[in-house]
Formats: C-alpha cells, structure tokens, sequence
C-alpha cells in the first residue's frame, strides 16, 4: 500500500507530465498548420499554369503539388487572378505567395523565395515581316511592346530605358494585340513562346525572335511576413524533388539551356 506521501508524489508526477504533453501539443502541430496556412496565388500563362479539360495544371502547379505532397501537407486551392494584383497582394497579405516569380536584384527584398522551380529565357518578338529598320539598334528600343503589366519582362525594358510599354492583364491579352499587329514587339518567355506555337502552329511561320533578353530562375515568392520555417521546408522540400521536377521540365518541354 502507498503511503500519502508516495500517492501525493505520484499525483504531482501524473499532473506535471499532463501539463508538459499540453505545453508540447501545439509545438507538434504548429508545422503543419504554418506550413497549410500559406494561400497561393498564380496567373494563366502557359506552360506554367493554364487549364486543361477544366482542371488547373502546369509544370509550376504540378510542382507545387509534389511539395505540398513532399510536406505532407493536404492540396489547397490556388487562386487565379491577373499577375499584376497577384503582385500586389503577396506584397501586402501576410502568408501569401505567388508563383512562379522571376527572381531578380530589384524584387529581392520585396519577397522571401524557394526555388527556383525552373529557369526561362525572356525575348523580343516581332512578325518576320516587319520592317528590317525597326530592328536595327537604334531603333529597336523605340517600338511600342506587348506585355504583361508588373512582369519581369516589363522590369528588363524599363531599366533599358524603353517608355513605350502596353501592358495587358496576362499574356493572351498581350499576344492578341501583338498578333493583330496593333502592336510592334511582343516580350515573352521562350517557353510561353513555344506553347504559343504549340496551340497555332501557324504561328511559328509568321514570328521570329529578334532579341534575347535575360535568363532567370523562377520561383515562389512568399510575402516578407511569412515564417522563415515555412520558406526553410519549402526549399528543402524543393531540393529534395529535384529528380522528380526535371523530369516535369521534361514533360513540358521547358528549354533549360
């Protein structure tokens, strides 16, 4: 039998250890929820993240899926907007990210990333018909450019100088008003550029590409605010998936030249 002294030490015992597995609850859990808590948001510019038979799909959606699936952590939906508020919101919302980003000097600061996911190869197109003068160097700079508004490409021309920007919600917009010819040049990632070809073969008759602009790597980029724990997974997860996200690059096609 137990003496009082022995019954109350136990019981002592049994309430501290309860008290410390409480402690101790959230700190397990505190991972997975930091890590499922992060909204995403994308744009719709092939071969990135685009549509297929209704369902959302793309190298950088099916990359994200295999670190959600590396990280344990369940599928949430991602949110397609224009590029230019999702630009705006994930500098602003805490717990945001938008993917995928071209990493340069001039937005280190304004996100914290991981990746990269892929590198793209950004360019000048014009139609092979056009007037050999407006492509000289002289001239060049000084046509009237396609693009996307707040996209990296808009970032390139802007510290070459270039005014004449018409900048459009996303890329179809923008290539519809370079294919109508109401526009000279269009800036676009080579690989935007290749599924552009893919969809209207046709196309690749009437293109050419005149100018290389920049290689960069792409990446996510998460709002400054987000914990670094959740940027440290999310990178590691990446270089974990390196096999598994050539292979995607593969799937896509993607020149990573």
């Amino acid at each position: 039998m137990l003496n009082a002294n022995a019954v109350s030490f136990k019981s002592t015992l049994t309430r501290s250890i309860v008290a410390i597995l409480i402690l101790l609850a959230p700190i397990q859990t505190t991972s997975a929820e930091a890590r499922s808590s992060v909204t995403f948001f994308s744009e719709i510019y092939p071969p990135g993240t685009f549509y297929q038979d209704g369902q959302l799909t793309g190298v950088s959606v099916e990359a994200l899926r295999l670190i959600w699936q590396s990280l344990e952590v369940p599928p949430v939906e991602i949110n397609i907007v224009p590029w230019a508020r999702g630009y705006s919101i994930v500098q602003q919302q805490k717990n945001t990210a938008l993917f995928t980003m071209s990493r340069t000097p001039s937005r280190e600061h304004l996100f914290k990333w991981a990746g990269p996911i892929f590198f793209d190869k950004y360019v000048i197109v014009a139609h092979k018909n056009i007037a050999e003068e407006k492509l000289t160097p002289d001239n060049l700079f000084n046509n009237y450019f396609a693009l996307i508004r707040d996209d990296v490409t808009s970032l390139l021309l802007k510290e070459e100088g270039v005014k004449n920007l018409v900048e459009s919600k996303d890329m179809a917009q923008a290539e519809r008003l370079f294919s109508a010819r109401r526009i000279d040049l269009l800036v676009i990632s080579v690989n935007g550029l290749a599924q552009i070809y893919q969809d209207s073969p046709a196309k690749k008759d009437k293109y050419k590409i005149v100018k290389e602009l920049a290689v960069i790597g792409d990446y996510i980029a998460f709002n400054k605010q987000t914990d670094d724990k959740i940027i440290h997974q999310y990178q590691q997860a990446i270089d974990r998936l390196q096999p598994m996200l050539k292979a995607l690059h593969a799937k896509y096609q993607l020149d990573q030249k």
